[in-house]
This record gives C-alpha cells, structure tokens and sequence, in this order.
C-alpha cells in the first residue's frame, strides 16, 4: 500500500448519497411518526371521552406507526453509517494509483430505457493477489478515464471496503 502523506486539503470531500434506501428511510421515518402522531392524538382524545373502543384503533395504528417509524430509522442509520466509514477510510486510510481497466454496462440496472456504465479498476498487491474495485453507476459513458489512473483510498489494514476518487465524481463503496 501507499505510504504518502496526504494532506487535509488533497483529500476529496465524502458527501452523503441519496440512494433508494435513504430515500425509502425518509418517507417510512415521515408517515411512521405521522401514524405515532396522529395514535397518540387518538389516545388522548378516547382518554378524555373514557371511551374503550379506541383501544384497538391505537393499538393498530400505535404498532403500525411504530414498525414504519423504526423502519425508516433503520434505513436512515444504515446510509448514515456508510457515510461515516467512507469518510474514516478517506480521513484515517491510504489511495493507491489503480488505472481504469475495463468499462462495462450494468445491465442489472434499467432506468429511462438506459442501462448505466461501470469502470473496474484491478491492482496487485505485493503478494501477487489481484484486488478489484467497481465504481458506481454513470449515467454517460467514462470513455475518458481508460487507461487512465484514479485514486482508490484503502484502510489500513484492509484492502475493503474502499472509496474510488475521480475528479468531478465521487465514487463510494
């Protein structure tokens, strides 16, 4: 692995994704607290009637509210959780030099009629072992990054996970 020194100024900014599960966190997080919100509001009211009956209607929308609400936390913790493990590999880990070896179609992906493009960097440690790296989805094809070499932060003590630099997009994984 690279041993350089790198400052605080060349090391890219780590900004969190918006992807499918913090996305899907945010609205399970926003109608699960609209649910908790509007049981305790029920439950308040049935309390100040001494009706019984909306016992179960709080219980319902109470467990259902609850299971959403937890739900979307999860979803928001997992993506939060990413974020800061990216930024400790960036802040506390090293890059390695890796060229672009293949670009390729993702075609387990389909949005808008298009399939995205992936690079695939490889590098061989001194034991001989070959390590692949994957970049995210693009959009357009990166014909301009073949050949060419990216910046692949490491930890210290592991190949995985890593995080693919290139200049004007930011790569995470």
């Amino acid at each position: 692995m690279n041993d350089s020194v790198i400052s605080s100024e060349d090391r890219p900014k780590v900004k969190i994704r918006m992807n499918a599960l913090s996305v899907l966190g945010c609205i399970l997080f926003a109608v699960g607290t609209t649910f908790l919100i509007v049981t305790a509001a029920i439950n308040l009211g049935s309390i100040a009637a001494g009706e019984d009956m909306e016992k179960v209607q709080c219980m319902i929308f109470g467990r259902i509210g609850l299971t959403l609400f937890l739900s979307g936390l999860a979803g928001l913790a997992i993506t939060y959780a990413r974020y800061c493990a990216e930024k400790r590999i960036v802040k506390d880990g090293y890059y390695l030099e890796v060229p672009v070896e293949r670009i390729y179609c993702n075609t387990t992906v389909y949005k808008n009629g298009v399939y995205p493009w992936v690079m695939l960097c490889r590098h061989q440690d001194v034991r001989g072992r070959n390590h692949y790296f994957r970049s995210r989805n693009f959009w357009y094809y990166p014909a301009e990054y073949m050949g060419k070499n990216v910046k692949v932060y490491v930890g210290k003590n592991s190949y995985y996970p890593y995080y693919m630099d290139i200049r004007d997009n930011v790569i995470i994984h």
